[in-house]
């Protein structure tokens, strides 16, 4: 058996519409082995972004759980970095630059 390095399971994610519920994802499950490449392809507004968030423990699901190596994932995690759609953190530089930046520390 394969070692499981990312675990996302049933993870249900939504917005507050109006005055009812948007939902975003539905029962959504991801299991992703070292070395594993994989793209989330889709239209604007079907949660790309939020689910990547969610794996980044960067925003909490409604309801599932993730799990990097076995350790939940409830909070930013040391080892996972995330490359923002917009230049959100010296939008001075470029892409490659900001992913950079830290290894001058």
């Amino acid at each position: 058996m394969s070692t499981v390095l990312l675990d996302a399971r049933d993870i249900t994610l939504g917005y507050a519409r109006g005055q009812g519920w948007q939902s975003v994802l539905e029962g959504f499950d991801l299991q992703l082995a070292p070395g594993e490449i994989v793209s989330v392809l889709g239209p604007s507004g079907v949660g790309k972004s939020s689910l990547l968030r969610v794996l980044a423990g960067l925003q909490t699901p409604h309801s599932g759980t993730v799990s990097l190596l076995g350790e939940a994932v409830t909070a930013p995690h040391p080892r996972v970095a995330v490359a923002f759609q917009d230049p959100s953190l010296l939008p001075w530089l470029n892409l490659e630059h900001n992913v950079a930046f830290g290894l001058d520390f």
